[in-house]
């Protein structure tokens, strides 16, 4: 196999692509993922920085949010989280982080609720019995408020 051009000193760097090696320096990948359209998007939602990740969670299409779930960073998947569809969260109903299931019961549909209502996270329980009741919505400033 060919080596991608731009690694011929025999660096060790990470490759997305076949044919695309990656800068070393995260802040210049950073850079120029924020430069991307989002339909190129895709192609950085594995580099093993967190910060280049997230800013992939912000700008991507919802065809591919679902995939970003599953990132290993709770920081992805929060703001994954708060961009999915309502029947889109029960997938992150059981997220290993309380801030994801916080996220989730204000927005999943009132089917899963139930679920949250009894999560050992104070906040995520509070904030899905509220919901059940029918006593709390979410602001436009994104705050929890009493109806």
């Amino acid at each position: 196999m060919a080596e991608p051009e731009g690694l011929s000193d025999g660096s060790t760097e990470t490759v997305l692509c076949r044919s695309c090696p990656v800068h070393p320096d995260p802040s210049a990948r950073l850079a120029a993922v924020r430069r991307l359209p989002e339909h190129l998007l895709p192609i950085a939602m594995t580099d093993p920085e967190q910060e280049i990740r997230r800013d992939v969670a912000r700008r991507i299409g919802e065809e591919w949010l679902a995939v970003m779930a599953w990132d290993e960073d709770p920081g992805v998947r929060l703001i994954v989280a708060t961009r999915l569809q309502p029947e889109q969260l029960i997938a992150l109903a059981g997220d290993a982080d309380p801030r994801v299931r916080a996220e989730v019961a204000t927005r999943v549909v009132p089917s899963a609720l139930v679920k949250l209502a009894e999560d050992a996270a104070e906040e995520v329980c509070r904030v899905a019995r509220l919901r059940l009741t029918g006593l709390v919505h979410r602001g436009p400033d994104g705050d929890h408020r009493l109806m």
